[in-house]
């Protein structure tokens, strides 16, 4: 048996949104539109999951992702891109009521050198950065 295990930083960016949690959830469900069959988009309601169980929390992580940009990725990286993909970006509302809108930046997803991956990254990372703003109110 052989195992790696390798220390990956993320950089996090976390936007205070200027509009309420409804809002800006559903400003970025319409940002990211409705997927076609080339796109993914899923939902995870954790603050549904959390209420459950008595806590109360409003917090919805969207799963993005397209086949294009994933292969243009997958391509460019290698098979060990695909388990940053999909992109998720969480919605959520911390206990001072203020609304967030966060995603990671994964190291691999940062442009760092003029290669392959360095720039098809950094289309992934100003795409996620417009959806974000705009759900948040930022512009």
């Amino acid at each position: 048996m052989i195992q790696t295990i390798a220390t990956i930083a993320a950089d996090h960016v976390d936007l205070v949104s200027a509009k309420s949690f409804e809002d800006t959830a559903r400003d970025l469900a319409a940002q990211l539109g409705r997927p076609s069959a080339w796109e993914l988009m899923g939902l995870l309601d954790w603050g549904g999951v959390l209420n459950l169980s008595g806590v109360a929390m409003k917090a919805l992580c969207f799963l993005i992702g397209d086949p294009v940009t994933a292969r243009a990725l997958l391509a460019a990286g290698g098979p060990a891109v695909g388990l940053y993909l999909p992109v998720k970006m969480l919605v959520y509302e911390a206990g001072d009521g203020t609304v967030h809108v966060a995603y990671d930046q994964l190291p691999l997803m940062a442009p760092s050198e003029d290669d392959a991956l360095s720039v098809v990254a950094a289309g992934v990372d100003a795409a996620l950065k417009e959806v974000a703003c705009g759900a948040a109110g930022w512009g």
